[in-house]
């Protein structure tokens, strides 16, 4: 019987002395072994150590950069171009608060095909930083006009078939409502497209029969990568909504779920027009352009102009063991 005492050396290399074990105490069998050992690799972020750097901690490398954690600063200029920010900045200066596991941080891109192999990102927004999820609107090459969801954890992607429901909306503020965007739809005013990521909002879609619908349908088809749903609303939906002013406002949207592995993203789309909201049963069967108004390149308001409007969320997933 006996065990191994064993000291580090930080180089890699370890020691190990054989001792074996006798009833007056300890006895060195006087064989000295040496040997190697597998370290763990990763550390800070999730990313790998080069110990050899900057010495032990000090120093880490990712796909997109060779980072130095005692001064919160790459060593390589970030390839994607933030005007407001030092090319050598990371975590927008708080990495206790934000992550960064690929060292090209988490936010709204445009990725242009340079036609030569080669492409040029740019960072348009924060949306999805402090989710950790990335939203990259692809120019030109296979996957143009689409838009890439990636985790920033898991670096699993999804894309989105179009950019149009996303790409140049106005993202809202905290104090949106449904009040606001009916009186802005009625008045012609406030953005043409609307992106809404406020939790108030959304906590009052989540709660409406159109939403448990739709979820359920999702689940039901085993919660694939990506897949769009298309509720019913009309009349039946308007009674079951009951004074969820909210969900009545959205009436009839259409869902769509993308799955990234540890998040789970939800777009709900919806438009306001002059044939949404009409009563009158004519309208609904005419034509759109002949019915609906289009604030065109006006400066001025345009009441019941059309105006689109994107709920985004972006859930985690919890999985069970």
């Amino acid at each position: 019987m006996g065990f191994l005492k064993i000291k580090y050396d930080p180089v890699g290399k370890t020691q190990a002395k054989k001792w074996k074990i006798f009833e007056r105490g300890l006895e060195k069998k006087g064989v000295t072994i040496f040997f190697y050992v597998k370290t763990y690799r990763y550390g800070f972020n999730g990313q790998e150590k080069v110990d050899e750097i900057s010495g032990q901690g000090n120093h880490y490398t990712a796909e997109f950069w060779e980072y130095d954690p005692r001064t919160v600063r790459r060593w390589n200029t970030d390839p994607v171009v933030k005007e407001w920010e030092s090319p050598y900045a990371t975590f927008r200066g708080n990495p206790i608060w934000f992550v960064d596991p690929h060292g090209d941080d988490p936010g709204e891109y445009i990725q242009q095909d340079n036609g030569d192999g080669t492409a040029t990102t740019t960072k348009i927004s924060d949306l999805g930083d402090e989710e950790g999820v990335d939203f990259t609107h692809i120019k030109g090459g296979e996957h143009d006009g689409q838009t890439l969801i990636e985790s920033q954890a898991t670096g699993q992607g999804v894309y989105m078939k179009s950019s149009k429901n996303i790409e140049g909306f106005t993202q809202r503020d905290g104090g949106i409502n449904w009040n606001t965007i009916y009186d802005e739809f009625l008045q012609g005013t406030g953005p043409e497209n609307s992106l809404v990521t406020t939790p108030g909002m959304l906590q009052e879609i989540m709660k409406s029969p159109q939403f448990s619908e739709a979820f359920k349908e999702y689940l039901d088809a085993g919660a694939p990568s990506k897949m769009a749903v298309n509720p019913s609303f009309g009349i039946p939906g308007a009674v079951k909504a009951g004074d969820n002013m909210t969900a009545q406002m959205v009436g009839k949207a259409s869902y769509s779920f993308y799955n990234t592995g540890d998040k789970l993203v939800i777009t709900i789309m919806d438009s306001k027009s002059v044939m949404s909201y009409s009563l009158n049963p004519i309208v609904k069967i005419l034509p759109e352009n002949w019915v609906n108004e289009d604030r065109g390149s006006s400066n001025n308001p345009v009441p019941q102009a059309t105006t689109r409007q994107t709920y985004l969320m972006m859930l985690d997933i919890k999985q069970q063991k």
